[in-house]
């Protein structure tokens, strides 16, 4: 005889997978399921509530964290010893060697080109997020 508790794992099973959600009772009471995937818990008083909750949770879009821009004209750049030029940009340091002052601007103009596409990239994908809330329309991976 099988019971709702059995067609509930058996949703969750078929959707998931049968080792990528976990269910335990809650030390305050309770019941948890866990998602692994989707990194969320859902609670509830029985088995059968958790279980419901977790199968009627949708998950948000995840997008990645908008790119920072660069602007060639921020950059510092100096000389570092013998060893060459170095750059930076607000304060940090961009962890580049170059052998001359000219090989530097010209690294900090590159950067600065990769930054405005990848930001544009970005926006052309993920610019519906702007006044969006976080765990609310979308997550960030």
């Amino acid at each position: 005889m099988a019971s709702d508790v059995d067609a509930l794992v058996a949703v969750l099973d078929e959707r998931y997978g049968r080792h990528n959600w976990n269910l335990w009772s809650a030390s305050i009471g309770g019941w948890v399921v866990k998602l692994n995937k989707e990194k969320t818990s859902h609670y509830g008083d029985t088995i059968g509530e958790a279980l419901q909750a977790a199968i009627d949770y949708k998950p948000l879009p995840v997008v990645p964290r908008r790119p920072s821009l660069f602007s060639a004209d921020g950059a510092g750049i100096y000389k570092a010893g013998k060893r060459g030029w170095r750059v930076e940009y607000r304060g940090r340091d961009c962890c580049v060697w170059l052998e001359t002052k000219k090989m530097a601007e010209q690294w900090a103009k590159q950067e600065e080109e990769r930054a405005d596409k990848a930001y544009e990239d970005w926006m052309a994908n993920y610019g519906w997020t702007l006044g969006k809330q976080e765990g609310v329309d979308f997550r960030y991976e």
